[in-house]
């Protein structure tokens, strides 16, 4: 997985220089905000960079690491809300205190704000190779984020808490709460490479399968899954009386249900070759993560 290392590092960096200094004030939203973007897979940059090298044949070059940051941050906003007392209450992210355990519920509130906010101006700001697509692309991540995407979908979660759902209304949850933005670093990634209509077409068909099988991945691992090895709480969605697909299919159901959208996503990245080398190393990652909770308890 070297270049899932290489890219977790050009991301990391680019955090790091880009983020507001610690102490600048408000200092206490500064290190929170830093708080908030420790740790994780770093998956949805990789995405970037990965769609970037499917279409260019090429490593990305440097400005994209902040295309890549944005897409991050706002995924660490969503977290950070995600995290609240209002919401799923969870305690731990990715090993280390919720925001609002560590710096109290009001600056997470503030944290997501800001880093939201941020998001958008890291890629507005991105020196893009004409000014159509950089409106692409703001355009692109804010529908991926908003009511219709990512925001909808976790209303959906929240709504359908202790009621019945069927397989079909969870696979369009999980295609907004999760999917969206999956796809949308996919697609950002190709916008920077110059991807035309049918490239963008193919990108779409690998981060369907790949961004639902992820979803149901993590229901697996909420129920097989422990804090030492997620990083969060797990037997939240038990806890809040959630559908799942562990619920809908069993917990064996489920990880096969994952398998198989992983071996289609990886069916449709496999033709271009080395190209997708990238692409096929997220999806493997993805499977190995799902495969490495088998031995502990349900």
């Amino acid at each position: 997985m070297e270049r899932l290392a290489l890219w977790r590092k050009k991301v990391e960096d680019f955090l790091e220089m880009a983020l507001p200094a610690p102490a600048e004030p408000p200092a206490v939203l500064h290190q929170a905000m830093r708080h908030a973007l420790r740790g994780g897979k770093r998956l949805r940059p990789a995405l970037v960079f990965a769609a970037y090298e499917a279409i260019a044949g090429a490593d990305a070059p440097p400005w994209v690491n902040q295309v890549a940051g944005a897409v991050e941050a706002l995924h660490a906003y969503s977290l950070v809300h995600d995290d609240l007392p209002a919401m799923d209450d969870a305690q731990y992210r990715h090993g280390l205190p919720a925001v609002h355990r560590q710096y109290g519920e009001a600056t997470a509130i503030l944290v997501g704000d800001a880093l939201q906010a941020l998001a958008f101006q890291w890629l507005g700001e991105a020196p893009w190779p004409s000014p159509h697509l950089g409106l692409r692309a703001v355009v692109l991540l804010g529908r991926a984020a908003g009511s219709l995407g990512l925001v909808g979908g976790q209303q959906d979660d929240l709504s359908w808490e202790r009621q019945a759902a069927g397989e079909k209304e969870l696979e369009s949850l999980y295609r907004r709460k999760t999917g969206c933005l999956l796809e949308a670093s996919l697609l950002l990634g190709g916008l920077a490479a110059g991807a035309g209509p049918a490239e963008e077409a193919w990108l779409r068909r690998i981060a369907g399968p790949m961004g639902l099988g992820y979803q149901v991945a993590d229901d697996v691992l909420d129920v097989a899954g422990n804090l030492e090895t997620l990083g969060k709480d797990g037997g939240l969605d038990e806890e809040r009386g959630r559908v799942t697909y562990v619920t809908l299919l069993g917990l064996e159901g489920a990880r096969e249900k994952a398998r198989r959208l992983f071996e289609i996503a990886g069916r449709e990245a496999f033709p271009l070759g080395e190209r997708a080398q990238g692409l096929l190393e997220i999806i493997a990652f993805m499977g190995e993560r799902l495969e490495a909770q088998r031995e502990m308890k349900p």
